[in-house]
């Protein structure tokens, strides 16, 4: 199996980020349980990436995905 060490240090641009905020925001799981999701993505994607907006991408997490 290939290691997650390897994703994480390919470049992600704003549209995988959405991408992933749109995953959690559609998630039918309660808030508490998804602002502790996106917290950990977060953390995450602020140590791959210096320009990551950790308040935007926390704030697409909690629109509903259409």
């Amino acid at each position: 199996m290939k290691s997650f060490r390897n994703i994480i240090e390919a470049k992600m641009a704003r549209q995988h980020f959405q991408l992933i905020a749109d995953v959690i925001a559609g998630l039918e799981i309660s808030t508490t349980i998804k602002k502790s999701i996106a917290e950990k993505f977060a953390d995450a994607f602020e140590d791959t990436n210096p320009m990551f907006k950790r308040d935007l991408f926390i704030k697409a997490t909690k629109k509903k995905a259409e």
